[in-house]
Order: C-alpha cells, then structure tokens, then sequence
C-alpha cells in the first residue's frame, strides 16, 4: 500500500521540482545565492537573530578568534582507529567480534591472496609461466582446483564450527574469551612482543607437527592427502585432511596468543600475515626470494623444507636443502621420496 502512495508522490514531486520551472520559484530563492552587491549589506554581514523565549542572541565572536580557544581537535590515525575500535567493542559482544571477525579477516587474507595468484595464468599467461617454479605439465588441472576448493571450504568450516563452539562454552560457563578485548589498544612494545612469540612458537610447533606427519605411521592416512599436489597451487595451503588441518594449520597460529591472552587485534594481525605467507608459499610462483621456492621444493621431493616461514628449524635438523636440484633430480639420480 504504501508503494502505491510513494510512486505517484515522487513523481510528483519530480514534475515540482524539475519539469516546471514556474512552480519552483520558492525552491530557488531560497538556494540561490544572494547578488553581489549584497554583499556589503550591513543586515547580511551581521545579521540580529534572537531568541525571544530565552532571550539568546547569535555569537559576535569572529571564528578566527573562536577557534583560537580551543586545541587542535583532528585526530591522528591511531586515534581514529582506536576510536573505532572502542565503537566497536561497545556495539557488539566478544562473541560476534571473534567470530565475524575471524571470518573477514579469512576472506581478505587468504582467499584473496588465493584468488589473485590463481587468476595469473588466465589474467597474464606469459607472466605466470614466467614466474612458475614447476613445468606447466605439473600444473594441477581443473577438477583438481575445484576439489581443492571444496575440501578447503570443508575444513575452514569445521574450524569455524569449533572455535564456535569453544567461545559459547565459554559464555555459558562464564569464563572470559581466550583474547583480549578491551576497547584499549595494546602498546607497540606489548604488540611486538606478541608477535615475535607467535611467530617463533608457530615456527616450532608446525616444524615438529609436519615431521610427524612424515613418519610412515602417519603419512599415508593423513599427510598424503595434502601432498597430491605436487605442484602445489594457492588453495593446497589448507587441503589437507581435516585432523592435519586443525592440529597443524589452526593450532600453531591460534595456541600461542590464546596462552598469552593477546589482544585480538594482535591476533588478527598475525593470523592476516600468516594466511598471506601460507598462500603465497603454496602459490608455485618464485615472487618472493626463497619464500615459496622451499615448500614448492618440498611438494616436490618430500624430504626437506619442513619448516613454515624460517628455516631456523631445518637448519637445526639438518633438513634444509644442501643443493639447488630441479623436477627431483640431482647429479643425474633420481631422488627417493618418503
């Protein structure tokens, strides 16, 4: 009903406004601009508005001396961010701010990075190949990309479902949130304090994690599934079984700032860079010097580039690689894979 009112008014009020200069003459005197030589008109400059009930009368300040009295009020941008920030922490509860913001943070950071790097080869076919670490015939084919994608959905929706389920256990025992969200941000010391720890505990854990995987106990039931690519595209950096997936993609990034109850912007920001870096080292491109050449190498071969990130660990055991090999090989021999 009231659609039937609002079509024959607006139209209406077209016709008033605009296809009937004679009818809106009020309309323009009151927008117009006053004529020049008005200007100079003593009731323009300074016109007397009064309030008669309360007696108040317009300020005969200037607005140069007006403004004089009072502090720079612009805000800086940590300003502006931590007042949104405060907005935000008094507009919705710790729960929808973990959990939807979890969700975008997933949405910008990783399958952006992953629709980016996977669009090359139709956006810029002599950039891609230029750039491929592999030969284009070890390139996954399309069925392979579209079950990727189906299994990485699968798992980021069974990790969604569980730290659903932890922060409801959470409210209805009424324990706090495993992150802090106070409507203060972290100091820069605390919040690089808590990313050097992050970064290095990840590091540790997803070495000694994807090592386990490599035994011949657990290899061929679990890791097995993530090494089908041996190319490995932007989306293989969560196609893994769906234990794998918890215990070694969510659990090192997630562990170390819940035991620390880092700030969730903190947190945030290192599961942001993460996701970048994992989709970027399954990528198969040669952007970043060393970056994804290592675990490329490893879809490759199997047997070295354990580590995530930093090759602090490899280093450490001894399964960094010695030698720049190429498809496998080296000084003519085929290399063994676990």
């Amino acid at each position: 009903m009231r659609l039937l009112f609002w079509i024959p008014l607006s139209l209406i009020a077209l016709y008033e406004a605009t296809l009937d200069p004679r009818k809106n003459e009020f309309t323009k005197a009151w927008f117009e601009p006053n004529e020049e030589e008005d200007d100079d008109n003593p009731e323009y400059q300074d016109p007397e508005v009064v309030d008669e009930e309360d007696g108040l009368i317009i300020s005969k300040v200037k607005f140069t001396e007006l403004i004089a009295e009072f502090p720079n009020t612009a805000l800086t941008p940590m300003q502006a961010l931590e007042t949104s920030w405060r907005s935000i922490v008094g507009r919705y509860t710790p729960f929808e701010i973990e959990v939807f913001g979890t969700i975008i943070v997933q949405l910008l950071t990783f399958y952006l990075p992953c629709a980016i790097y996977m669009s090359l080869p139709s956006l810029a076919p002599e950039f891609s190949t230029r750039h491929k670490l592999q030969k284009q015939e070890k390139q996954p084919t399309g069925e392979q990309i579209k079950d990727a994608f189906l299994v990485v959905m699968r798992n980021q929706l069974i990790a969604l479902g569980l730290q659903f389920l932890t922060i409801y256990n959470e409210r209805r025992k009424g324990y706090p949130s495993v992150f802090d969200h106070s409507p203060q941000l972290p100091t820069l010391t605390v919040f690089l304090r808590d990313l050097l720890i992050m970064l290095v505990a990840r590091e540790m854990m997803f070495y000694y994690i994807h090592r386990l995987f490599h035994t011949k106990r657990l290899y061929p039931y679990i890791h097995k599934i993530h090494h089908r690519f041996t190319a490995p595209c932007a989306l293989a950096a969560q196609y893994a079984h769906p234990f794998e997936h918890i215990v070694c993609n969510v659990t090192p990034i997630f562990l170390p700032g819940a035991l620390m109850r880092s700030h969730i912007l903190t947190f945030w920001v290192f599961l942001a860079a993460m996701l970048i870096e994992t989709s970027t080292v399954h990528s198969g491109y040669d952007f970043w010097p060393h970056l994804a050449e290592k675990h490329d190498r490893h879809h490759e071969v199997f047997m070295w580039n354990y580590g995530a990130s930093l090759d602090w660990f490899d280093w450490l055991h001894g399964t960094k690689e010695k030698a720049t090999t190429k498809n496998g090989v080296e000084g003519g021999k085929q290399m063994k894979k676990d």
